[in-house]
């Protein structure tokens, strides 16, 4: 999953998402579960995410930046302390860079934008990884 692309072209390119989706592919499969669909809603120079769609629920697979590497382990070690707050991943590679998320319902400024009916800036999709 390496290649010589700074990390935003590196998550674009097909050398990197094939081999990611592969990883996530098995990590559903551990639960019974099959990947039917996929988008990449964002890239950004500190992580992207895909959207994975699944027979069942949606996930998200993140990829932090390589100086943010260290947020794969980070959740592991929250979830397995039981810190509350902090989102449960479904599989972790700390060898890839990458974390399995459940989808975790809307993100906070689509909601603030629902509570105050206040343009905020900056876009999502309605969805949080």
């Amino acid at each position: 999953m390496t290649t010589r692309l700074p990390t935003p072209e590196r998550w674009r390119d097909a050398a990197w998402q094939e081999p990611a989706l592969a990883w996530a592919d098995a990590a559903l499969a551990e639960r019974g579960l099959e990947r039917i669909g996929w988008s990449h809603p964002h890239v950004r120079p500190w992580s992207t995410v895909l959207r994975i769609e699944t027979d069942r629920d949606p996930f998200w697979l993140k990829a932090p930046g390589d100086g943010a590497r260290f947020e794969v382990a980070l959740l592991a070690l929250l979830a397995d302390l039981d810190a509350p707050h902090t989102p449960r991943p479904v599989a972790t590679s700390v060898e890839h860079g990458l974390v399995l998320l459940p989808d975790g319902g809307e993100i906070i400024i689509d909601q603030m934008r629902w509570l105050t009916g206040a343009r905020i800036g900056g876009s999502s999709n309605g969805r949080t990884a």
